[in-house]
């Protein structure tokens, strides 16, 4: 019978097997019984001193072979400098113990599965059969040799992996840094910033029914979605209709209902595989087809569609917003003569005097328990705040930073510099900017539907975005604020610099910057459809 015979006949059966301990005449039933007594009786543990060692499957062999022809105790063992490998020597490959299963151990597969270990011990198995009685042939050297170049193989692909992983927190810390803008060629630039596509933490946070309910209870923005598609069925009725990250399938169903033809949700996360359940208990099955992956990385049933719905939206509008993949879906399938809902979007801001709010943000660091922080107030006034503002306090008319056509916009669109005034309702001090946005469905829509998220009306998850100011600006009635803000898709790095021209004096410029909500010890809704 030949080796490879000898080793691969034998069925499931496990091998009885005797190993001698390396430091004693105990015998074990197995390695890891024998490497687990070492531990408890010399405290010896092989893995950490091979790794501190720098050991290969070669080295393993060699210091196995040393330790048993010299009979080394594991004190004078862990005695050894770092650099110190008396094992290092070609005589210490000739196995010292015949059939040595020490020898036959691969200290690779404790980090690998069952299955692996059992490849590999085989493999070395063979080998030092070969190698039983005679020196190390150039042959098995060279099968050696090339069993740890696979092994550094693999470990070089398992560093790549970490190299990806190390960056995609790097993209994401670099979301939340700060970045100060202080020339005039710098406030035109924009810092892009896009998480890995292969990132899965997005879609796995809306696996939590927690942040379907949230939004499903959001009457503003649901009740919105449904009135617009039932008042408005004509729109609908026979139409093949695409509902771009749907979520629990809400809005997959309101335009089954309201008389589409077919309506193909697309979602990513697992939620979807409740979506399943949900439309065939409401019996929509043969109008619903519902697919699980990626906007960009599907194939959809049919060529091209009639209309594409989507609650894209995220903080601020664009913050962790969906629109790109809106985008890519519209230029992908939509018909020549189209259409997405919503189909336009504004971005607004107002002036905020809220004392409280700056008290327990910025001016609580001058004296925590008679300690000054000051110097916290400058990272506390990078971070965007979530939070449902008191209309009350709001002391300038709205305006509108941005206004988007969702049927033609590019994703190039989605960052950009704007150049625009606030002009005050009153004399009153302003502690900071705040952010909000509405969305419309108006084309060939008889009754048209505006969501509102702005201060003014109901409080919806979405809430607004505050941008504090590091120190208070007071203004006069009608005084017009000079500001500029920038905006980059995903990222709610909106940096503005204020100025307020009052009566004979220019107020010095006021710089106020966002990070990323990521950071914010608010309610973080990174923003998925329904």
């Amino acid at each position: 019978m030949s080796s490879d015979e000898d080793w691969s006949d034998g069925g499931d059966e496990t091998e009885s097997v005797e190993v001698k301990c390396l430091f004693s005449d105990l015998m074990f039933d197995s390695v890891e019984a024998m490497w687990s007594h070492c531990e408890k009786t010399y405290s010896f543990r092989i893995v950490p001193f091979a790794k501190l060692h720098d050991m290969d499957c070669i080295q393993y062999i060699k210091f196995v072979n040393f330790v048993r022809q010299k009979k080394m105790s594991a004190e004078d063992l862990m005695k050894l400098g770092v650099t110190d490998k008396p094992w290092d020597a070609e005589e210490y490959m000739k196995p010292h113990h015949v059939d040595d299963p020490l020898l036959q151990f691969d200290l690779g597969a404790t980090s690998c599965d069952n299955e692996d270990m059992t490849i590999d011990s085989k493999c070395m198995k063979r080998k030092l059969e070969e190698m039983n009685g005679s020196d190390p042939s150039k042959e098995v050297m060279v099968q050696l040799c090339q069993q740890l170049e696979n092994t550094e193989s693999q470990n070089q692909q398992l560093e790549n992996q970490l190299k990806r992983a190390m960056e995609d927190l790097r993209q994401m810390r670099l979301a939340a840094a700060d970045f100060f803008l202080p020339s005039e060629e710098d406030k035109a630039m924009t810092m892009k910033n896009t998480l890995s596509s292969e990132d899965e933490a997005y879609f796995d946070s809306y696996s939590h029914f927690s942040i379907h309910e949230e939004m499903l209870k959001d009457k503003v923005r649901t009740e919105g979605y449904r009135d617009f598609i039932y008042n408005n069925r004509e729109v609908f009725k026979d139409k093949v209709v695409l509902d771009v990250g749907c979520g629990t399938g809400i809005l997959t169903m309101f335009a089954a209902t309201a008389g589409a033809k077919l309506v193909i949700g697309v979602e990513q996360s697992d939620i979807i595989h409740h979506a399943y359940q949900i439309v065939r208990e409401n019996k929509l099955e043969d109008k619903v087809k519902l697919i699980k992956g990626r906007m960009e990385d599907v194939d959809l049933p049919v060529e091209k569609v009639d209309i594409i719905i989507s609650e894209w939206m995220g903080y601020f509008l664009l913050f962790e917003s969906m629109l790109d993949s809106v985008i890519f879906a519209r230029d992908k399938y939509c018909t020549d003569t189209g259409v997405v809902y919503p189909d336009r979007s504004t971005i607004h801001l107002a002036l905020l005097s809220d004392e409280e709010m700056y008290k327990e943000r910025i001016e609580f660091w001058k004296d925590v328990y008679g300690f000054n922080m000051d110097c916290i107030t400058k990272e506390v006034v990078r971070e965007a705040a979530i939070s449902t503002v008191d209309k009350a306090k709001i002391i300038s008319r709205d305006v509108v930073l941005k206004d988007i056509d969702i049927c033609r916009c590019s994703t190039s669109d989605l960052q950009f510099t704007e150049d625009f005034s606030i002009v005050c309702c009153r004399d009153a001090t302003v502690h900071a900017v705040v952010g909000y946005f509405n969305v419309h469905f108006q084309q060939r829509c008889n009754k048209e539907v505006v969501i509102c998220t702005g201060p003014q009306s109901t409080s919806t998850h979405w809430k607004q975005t505050v941008f504090l100011l590091h120190h208070p600006l007071k203004v006069n009635k009608d005084t017009a604020s000079q500001t500029q803000q920038a905006a980059n898709i995903d990222e709610i790095k909106h940096p503005v610099t204020m100025q307020a021209a009052n009566v004979g004096q220019i107020q010095h410029p006021i710089t106020m910057q966002a990070a990323n909500v990521g950071q914010i010890q608010h309610p973080k809704h990174a923003k998925q459809q329904m």
